[in-house]
């Protein structure tokens, strides 16, 4: 709660964060992209244009968890598996 409000009332930050998560969604280790799409959909709203190019990047990704996560936080998961 306390991260989110940070970035609301931050635009400095809210960039820095987003260029962060930007930065981690396209690194070779699967474990930044996956902490990347975790973050992006915590923090920022799914319906952010920055944040679903993040997700969108995640739910082309080779791991299958990436792609998940990704997917739910487009909201496009639970229409594609019923979940």
């Amino acid at each position: 709660m306390y991260a989110y409000m940070c970035v609301y009332q931050r635009p400095l930050l809210n960039c820095r964060l987003r260029v962060l998560l930007a930065t981690s969604a396209a690194a070779s280790a699967p474990q930044a992209r996956l902490a990347a799409m975790a973050w992006a959909g915590k923090v920022f709203s799914s319906s952010d244009v920055p944040t679903r190019l993040v997700c969108l990047t995640g739910a082309a990704d080779e791991r299958s968890e990436v792609r998940q996560l990704g997917l739910y936080t487009l909201l496009l998961l639970p229409i594609l598996y019923g979940v």
